[in-house]
């Protein structure tokens, strides 16, 4: 308990309190008031009273980022010539220069010293994340360890969850909980997370003393991209025609997607079960059974959709395995894969072979997962232009509309095997009972359509802070877009009570 309060309030009091302070002074010099003592208070709430040799002050004992940042550079031998931090030598370079403009009354000039002191914050939170985690990889049972590491990442968290919700999650699940066994992911998961976040806010890669900005660090959820590059060897560079009578018109060539609709129409129209087995067990890259076993697949969705380790964990329990997530498992299986695992388990059911609740089956796990994937890998890539110059790349957008929409022609029509005429069967039932007019179609359509235009910008934009707002521009209609696919989910739950 000693160490959790020690810990919130250096980490999360004292820096939230800093960080008004000195905003706190910038609005009294916008008022031209020249007085230093909300900055002073900042300073002192930054590096306190004990650091430092004169009057009986401590190098190593204080408790404040300052001393914090000295230690990490002391236990990772990055110190420079004069035993400092490189990350307190700008930060105390920004505090005295952001003071100097307040005394001049530079206010503008003092907010962007201001600001620059909030990124060194950050990088010294996010280093001492990456050595706790580091600490407690190898030792998880340290309960020091473990009180301080729960601390430093749930000061951090809140800071991520406005960059990356994935990353955050990362953190949150391997760091940010008491009362179970930290570091369930490994390593490799919370430093690629926090790389994430590094990279968004442009945090200075040389001031880390953790090894975070490996280009060679990887996930050991498993593959080495963030979500697979290769889109089923499709080398067509003609876009597919439009979809759904041209309401949606695709820019890149998804015609191996729509295929996909093709296939379980047959499987739902299958006579037995060796033939819609058969089709369902292709092992060809961008098959149906493809879109849940392919670890590229399957490690990117954990690292881009928040909803992939949801599902995960939702379906895992601790009795059936821990540590890594290539331990953990579901129904005998391992748990990335449970969307072929609760396929297997239908077309295997002890009742016997059902066509079409085989087909629904793929339908609501596969396909729809594959949908939202789609939808998140495209607000990623908005943020890493460069992986769209792949030779393979695809459109990530159009891939979800393929998903969702398949081949289906008729906007009102309910017939067919894609996720739109499914989710148009079950808005008709739910209207006959309700009186509803709402449609989950029409808004997932709005958004996909919203989502593209913005994809489109955010490629075309060199700037970097434009390329961020468009992110996150995406990543509120991605969020939206996939409340609106989880509504016949729901509904279907409720009409099969």
């Amino acid at each position: 308990r000693r160490v959790i309060a020690e810990a919130t309030m250096v980490l999360i009091l004292l820096h939230q309190y800093a960080i008004d302070a000195m905003l706190t002074g910038i609005d009294y010099c916008n008022k031209g008031d020249q007085d230093t003592y909300w900055w002073d208070d900042a300073v002192a709430s930054l590096i306190g009273w004990a650091e430092g040799t004169d009057a009986g002050g401590s190098t190593s004992n204080g408790y404040l980022f300052y001393n914090i940042a000295q230690y990490l550079c002391r236990v990772s031998g990055t110190c420079n010539i004069a035993g400092d931090s490189e990350v307190n030598r700008q930060m105390m370079v920004a505090l005295t220069e952001g003071k100097n403009d307040l005394l001049a009354l530079k206010c503008d000039s003092a907010e962007t010293y201001m600001k620059d002191v909030e990124v060194l914050l950050d990088t010294i939170l996010v280093d001492l994340v990456a050595y706790y985690a580091e600490q407690l990889d190898d030792d998880p049972s340290d309960e020091n360890n473990v009180a301080h590491g729960y601390i430093v990442a749930t000061s951090l968290i809140p800071i991520m969850e406005k960059v990356s919700q994935d990353a955050a999650n990362s953190i949150q699940l391997n760091m940010g909980k008491l009362g179970v066994t930290p570091m369930v992911d490994g390593k490799n998961v919370v430093l690629f997370a926090l790389k994430t976040y590094v990279s968004a806010q442009n945090i200075n890669c040389d001031l880390l003393t953790r090894d975070i900005c490996s280009a060679s660090l990887q996930s050991d959820v498993g593959g080495d991209e963030i979500f697979p590059i290769i889109d089923s060897g499709n080398d067509s560079q003609e876009s597919s025609a439009g979809l759904l009578s041209d309401q949606y018109i695709p820019t890149s060539n998804i015609d191996h997607i729509l295929n996909l609709t093709d296939q379980l129409e047959a499987i739902e129209s299958a006579s037995d079960y060796s033939t819609a087995f058969d089709i369902y067990n292709s092992d060809d890259p961008g098959s149906l059974k493809s879109l849940s076993t392919d670890s590229l697949y399957t490690a990117g969705s954990f690292n881009t959709n928040p909803l992939y380790p949801i599902y995960m964990y939702a379906l895992w329990q601790s009795a059936n395995g821990d540590g890594i997530m290539d331990n953990k498992e579901f129904d005998d299986s391992p748990v990335g894969l449970f969307g072929h695992t609760i396929i297997m388990d239908e077309f295997d059911k002890k009742s016997g072979f059902n066509a079409q609740l085989t087909a629904e089956t793929i339908r609501a796990t596969n396909m729809w997962m594959a949908a939202t994937n789609a939808l998140y890998a495209g607000v990623h890539i908005c943020s890493n232009s460069e992986l769209a110059d792949e030779p393979s790349y695809v459109n990530s957008i159009d891939k979800a509309a393929a998903f969702w929409i398949g081949t289906h022609k008729d906007p009102d029509s309910s017939e067919g095997g894609s996720l739109y005429a499914w989710s148009n069967r079950i808005d008709e039932k739910f209207a006959e009972l309700s009186g509803s007019d709402f449609d989950a179609n029409v808004k997932i359509l709005e958004g996909l359509n919203a989502m593209q235009s913005e994809f489109a910008d955010c490629l075309g934009s060199s700037n970097a802070t434009e390329k961020e707002d468009m992110a996150y521009k995406m990543r509120v209609h991605a969020d939206d877009v996939a409340r609106y696919m989880t509504v016949p989910l729901a509904q279907s739950l409720i009409h099969s009570l």
